[in-house]
């Protein structure tokens, strides 16, 4: 039961980096603020190509997708026995 639940989560945590990644990429090179008395700003985002937390999601919603396929008797195991 506990596999299963890392594996949907990791999925979902996939899923969501991904979904950030795209929304990321999405955006535009200017952001666009609303001021005081109806003024808007625009600031140039400079550098698009930084990375932003999806990407770190994404990796890690992987990793952990695979080790638990990888150690199916091993880790979690040792973990439960322990408990």
């Amino acid at each position: 039961m506990m596999l299963r639940t890392l594996r949907v989560v990791s999925l979902a945590v996939i899923i969501i980096g991904v979904t950030k990644i795209w929304m990321h990429l999405q955006s535009g090179a200017v952001l666009t603020m609303e001021g005081c008395q109806g003024r808007v700003f625009e600031v140039p985002l400079g550098n698009t190509s930084v990375h932003c937390w999806g990407c770190y999601l994404a990796v890690f919603g992987a990793l952990a997708l695979v080790a638990s396929f990888a150690m199916p008797n091993g880790l979690i195991t040792r973990w439960q026995r322990a408990r």
